[in-house]
């Protein structure tokens, strides 16, 4: 049996940069012909090349900041513009910028010849060389997870701020969209009724009572022949429409989910979430609150003033007011009109 032969490749490359002067191929081979140890060696040279090329890219003078605080400025700089879309890409640039800029830095690529040579000193059967590798490898993988986890939660951070004041612009505007919160189902609070609602049936709460049905377009409120509220089903969506008037004849019209209101200030609406709608009158009376329950399910109050009559239609959590009449729990099964008078 032929004799084993030792071979330790290795190249130094002092042309790549002249801010470092690293060992970039190392190979260790133990085998029989040379042939192998060559082959060894070009895929660890064609690797380290392709790495220092990546590591190039990151090794310039302050590259370890400008990118970061310039995207990150302007990326701030953005929200205040209310341009978010272009604040998320510039502040995520910014963060992955800085995690590829620490996983290419100079102190961690030492890190990792450390620990390439201590492995090479055990394929050698250098002594006391486990323990020092060991302690090579449990260093390069703190430093380096330690500075990935940092820099994720910043980014994490960053953009969870911008995707707060987004959410809080929103809210302020007097158009915007209703959305389905994730509330869970409300009790049925009419039983017995005529017949049961199926687990695709739109389900509307108010005065005390729970409606239901199946049918596509459903009118939440109607006085005489006019539709005052009205809800699409649309799949799993839910569209809204529909208008609401004050004594004097100002209006907050709804259109598919968007909603305007007079810049007047007759009417002032209030956003609690994405999923509420709240709107107050000169008087600072609540005339409308919706609420996208779930993908199934809607409450609804308010008042509703229709032009030419002399009293509204009140709604609240317990009856229906209209002029001297009154009456609760409105339990309807499987209609396309959940309240209305004449």
């Amino acid at each position: 049996m032929p004799q084993r032969s030792h071979w330790v490749l290795s190249y130094v490359d002092e042309t790549l940069s002249n801010r470092l002067v690293s060992q970039v191929g190392y190979c260790l081979y133990l085998g029989n012909n040379e042939l192998d140890a060559q082959v060894c060696f070009v895929r660890q040279w064609v690797k380290v090349l392709t790495y220092a090329k990546i590591r190039r890219l990151f090794s310039w003078k302050n590259s370890g900041w400008v990118p970061e605080f310039a995207a990150g400025t302007l990326g701030f700089g953005m929200i205040e513009l209310h341009h978010f879309w272009v604040a998320y890409i510039l502040i995520a640039f910014a963060g992955l910028w800085l995690i590829a800029w620490w996983e290419c830095s100079d102190f961690l690529y030492k890190q990792t010849l450390n620990r390439q040579k201590a492995k090479a000193r055990i394929k050698a059967n250098k002594p006391d060389t486990a323990q020092r590798y060991r302690h090579e490898l449990k260093k390069e993988l703190v430093y380096r997870s330690g500075g990935v986890v940092v820099g994720v939660a910043v980014l994490v951070a960053a953009l969870g701020y911008v995707d707060w004041e987004e959410t809080a612009f929103e809210l302020q505007q007097t158009i915007g969209i209703l959305t389905p919160a994730d509330d869970p189902m409300p009790p049925n609070p009419c039983r017995p009724m005529p017949s049961a609602p199926t687990l695709s049936s739109m389900r509307v709460y108010s005065a005390g009572g729970m409606s239901w049905s199946d049918k596509s377009r459903i009118v939440l409120v109607q006085i005489g022949n006019q539709d005052m509220l009205s809800i699409t089903r649309e799949g799993r969506q839910i569209s809204v429409s529909g208008d609401i008037y004050t004594p004097d004849g100002d209006a907050v019209h709804i259109e598919g989910n968007s909603f305007e209101t007079p810049q007047n200030g007759a009417f002032r609406p209030k956003r609690p979430d994405r999923h509420t709608l709240k709107v107050f009158d000169k008087w600072h009376q609540e005339v409308l609150n919706i609420r996208f329950l779930n993908d199934h399910a809607i409450r609804v109050q308010g008042i509703f003033w229709k032009p030419g009559r002399l009293f509204p239609l009140v709604i609240d959590g317990e009856a229906v007011k209209f002029g001297s009449a009154s009456f609760g729990h409105p339990c309807n099964a499987n209609t396309d009109i959940i309240i209305g008078v004449g």
